[in-house]
């Protein structure tokens, strides 16, 4: 029997089965490469949606292989340059280029990878800012071979960042000037409280004479009228914050009200040995129309700071018309003084809430910095504007404030305007003898304070001596024998937290007490941390001061 065509049927099969597994095997390899496609359009796909690129770079040869992406990233085409880092070096400025040099030095010199963040800017003129992460691949004898890693575009990542961090930045500068405003308006508030509340008791003490009285009386009287302008400023701040202050537009005669207010200002200038002078330049209407009230509050307030920080010449308010670029007629107020001046940095926080031109402790003028503010926010609402047209420091200041004048149909005039038609209850006290012979030194720049304190511990028997700033409190407690020392905290030349610092590191081991209108929750900590003995807050009583001095004597003693 012939084994030939069992040959023949079994060569034929193995044939087809052959065939068969080569169109298997290029099936699966038509499906691996596929797979592979996939893969590979997945993962540069997730690169570019991550911005990130991985790269190869060959040591020995400098050449670079790149993920699709890593060509997008720096906007070149694969057959842009050839395939070294080094050609990539004209992208990159100097800086940067040391930068990536010395990072590739310390590299080789470690042998371990170093993360890298540098700056490119792309053909298109686009500054991108990468970040490139990787490894290093040695061979036998422990040299690099090999470095394989990633670059991220972290452009926006960056923009975040600083834009996250700007705002922190201002959001902690806000909280600081928020607590140095809550400080000076506890500060603005209890001075002024403390005067009234302390005399007050003063005039109920039947030892007092009438001339004292009298004084008294004056003092609570100005101080009343200080207290009630700050509450009203802070109340109207409020309400033009809040949209709740609606402007009561009216027509009224413009000299008249110049007047009302050169009047109404005179006698605060005057105080100051000041001279306070109105002039008007061109055509000006007879009549206006606006808010007077509102009006009236922007001038007090303006020339108001324009006097406290004037010691001596002028003030003048020059009043004209003028003209925006779109057209629009206003009326222009300048209030010119020659007074100390502002510095760059200090105009640039003029006019922000809860910031003053200084709020360090030597601050040397009062108030709240609400002034300004609240008075731009008024003449917004009439129309018009507040704004510094000039400082210059040691020579003067000039302020504008324009308005919205109304129709300007009534008839203009030219003239000089005219310079204005200008029981007591049973008192309970201390013994006489309480601070009999005790020497006190009470430091504070105020007088009424000064006058207000004297008279509490000369009525308890206490010898005083006063001292208007911290420089001259050093010297007088140096030179003296106090056993007391009544120290302010705020003061111009030197604080009462720096004098008091000074006096302790010179070796001053008497008692120091902080006299101070601050109030805040740390203030006290922080006053006992700077080498004061005892803390008394503003409003001051003669109780709370007597009570304080007695029991440091009483201490003393035993």
């Amino acid at each position: 029997m012939s084994i030939l065509p069992d040959l023949e049927t079994f060569l034929l099969a193995l044939s087809i089965s052959s065939l068969f597994l080569m169109a298997y095997v290029l099936r699966l390899r038509t499906v691996e490469r596929d797979m592979l496609r996939k893969t590979t359009e997945k993962l540069q796909d997730a690169q570019r949606i991550a911005k990130i690129a991985s790269w190869e770079l060959d040591v020995a040869t400098g050449k670079v292989k790149w993920s699709d992406y890593c060509f997008d990233m720096f906007e070149l085409s694969p057959d842009s340059f050839d395939r070294t880092w080094q050609s990539l070096m004209p992208m990159f400025d100097e800086e940067n280029q040391k930068i990536i040099l010395d990072n590739y030095a310390k590299t080789m010199a470690t042998k371990k990878a170093q993360d890298l963040d540098y700056a490119i800017t792309t053909k298109s003129g686009v500054r991108k800012q990468l970040h490139t992460r990787g490894y290093v691949e040695l061979d036998g004898n422990g040299e690099i071979v090999r470095m394989r890693g990633t670059t991220q575009d972290v452009t926006e990542l960056r923009r975040v960042e600083n834009e996250l961090r700007e705002a922190r930045r201002i959001a902690d500068e806000s909280n600081q000037a928020k607590s140095n405003f809550l400080a000076n308006m506890s500060h603005e508030i209890r001075t002024p409280l403390n005067i009234i509340v302390g005399f007050s008791e003063l005039l109920i003490d039947p030892n007092e004479t009438p001339e004292h009285r009298a004084e008294f009386v004056k003092s609570i009287q100005k101080n009343g009228a200080m207290l009630s302008d700050l509450i009203s400023g802070i109340l109207d701040l409020s309400k033009v914050e809040s949209g709740r202050l609606e402007p009561k537009r009216e027509e009224f005669e413009l000299q008249k009200f110049l007047d009302d207010v050169e009047a109404q200002m005179k006698l605060k200038a005057e105080e100051s040995g000041l001279e306070l002078r109105f002039r008007h330049f061109g055509l000006l209407p007879t009549k206006i129309e606006s808010d007077p009230r509102l009006l009236k509050q922007v001038f007090v307030n303006v020339v108001g700071n324009a006097i406290k920080f004037t010691q001596k010449g002028h003030i003048e308010v020059r009043t004209s018309m003028m003209t925006t670029q779109s057209g629009k007629r206003l009326l222009s107020f300048d209030v010119v003084d020659t007074g100390i001046g502002l510095t760059k940095i200090q105009r640039s926080r003029l006019f922000k809430r809860f910031a003053q031109a200084d709020d360090t402790m030597t601050r040397k003028f009062g108030g709240t910095g609400l002034g300004l503010v609240l008075s731009r926010r008024l003449v917004r609402t009439l129309g018009g504007d507040l704004r510094i047209r000039y400082s210059v420091p040691g020579k003067g200041t000039c302020f504008r404030i324009t308005i919205d004048p109304g129709s300007l149909e009534s008839r203009l005039f030219i003239r000089e305007l005219a310079a204005p038609v200008v029981t007591p209850q049973t008192f309970q006290t201390g013994h006489r003898h309480d601070l009999e012979g005790e020497k006190v030194l009470v430091v504070d720049d105020s007088v009424d304070n000064q006058i207000l304190v004297e008279h509490f511990l000369q009525a308890a028997g206490a010898e005083v001596t006063k001292a208007m700033n911290g420089a001259e409190a050093i010297d007088k407690a140096m030179s003296g024998d106090f056993d007391v020392v009544l120290m302010d905290l705020q003061m111009p030349v030197l604080d009462g937290l720096s004098a008091t610092h000074e006096l302790r590191a010179k070796g001053y081991t008497k008692p120091i007490i902080a006299l101070t209108a601050h109030a805040l929750a740390d203030d006290r900590e922080r006053c006992l941390h700077s080498g004061f003995d005892s803390y008394l807050s503003k409003p001051i009583t003669r109780a709370s001061l007597i009570g304080e001095l007695t029991g440091l004597k009483a201490a003393s003693i035993h």
